[in-house]
């Protein structure tokens, strides 16, 4: 055998931490205090609540389109529709609409949601 071969090279291995390792901890510090521990549980009332809905009413669950910019805008779209949606029931339920305009207005966005999903994005706008 060749002397180089009987010698056994020690190995260090070296392990480097992501330059946002120390964010990230005190991120998760912060969750876990008391005060945000409940902050955080009402989380799931609302902001997952609303992406659970754009997956299963909206079409979010798969991507349709092949490019990213595509399916940002109709992501986009789709937000917007959702939040003047919601602007439109508030803005009835404080008697700030007239029941006409409300009706209108409620059956624009269905009727747009339901042509982004018939159609592609860019069958839908026109730029």
């Amino acid at each position: 055998m060749y002397p180089s071969a009987q010698r056994v090279k020690a190995v260090k291995k070296t392990v480097t931490r992501h330059i946002g390792e120390p964010y990230l901890e005190i991120c998760e510090e912060i969750r876990h205090t008391v005060g945000m521990k409940e902050w955080y549980e009402k989380r799931k009332e609302s902001i997952e609540r609303i992406f659970g809905t754009a997956k299963e009413f909206h079409g979010m669950r798969y991507t349709r389109y092949n490019y990213k910019a595509l399916m940002e805008m109709k992501v986009g779209l789709t937000f917007a529709c959702m939040n003047l949606k919601k602007l439109a029931k508030m803005k009835k339920r404080k008697g700030l609409l007239d029941p006409v305009d409300t009706s209108f207005l409620l059956n624009s966005f269905r009727n747009l949601i339901r042509s982004l999903k018939k159609k592609s994005v860019s069958e839908v706008l026109v730029f």
